[in-house]
């Protein structure tokens, strides 16, 4: 990326007349975009999350995984905490899910 370009995207007035971004945090994740699109970047992002999943995996999960989960995937909690209802609902979801996006259901094929 040109230096120029990452100045234009490292600017943000939000009284710009312009008014290149609705918000900060559009402009926050054009920059996170513009970064990772940079070589061997996306690489070196996965070696370091690697390594964090390698030292805690549940960890990982927690801090990572659960907050980037859409929430039609995430499991509500109705006061039933077995396994098997956990599961039940996990399908569930994973159907709902699937049906949004258009792709068939197990039981239809």
């Amino acid at each position: 990326m040109a230096n120029e370009e990452k100045d234009q995207l490292l600017h943000y007035d939000p009284y710009d007349a312009k008014r290149r971004y609705a918000n900060g945090r559009r402009a926050a994740l054009q920059a996170m975009d513009a970064l990772m699109s940079e070589p061997g970047n996306l690489q070196k992002l996965y070696d370091a999350a690697q390594k964090e999943f390698d030292d805690n995996p549940v960890k990982f999960f927690q801090e990572v995984i659960v907050p980037i989960t859409p929430r039609e995937l995430q499991l509500e909690d109705d006061g039933d905490n077995s396994p098997q209802a956990k599961a039940a609902q996990a399908r569930e979801a994973i159907g709902e899910a699937d049906a949004l996006m258009g792709i068939p259901s197990e039981e239809s094929e």
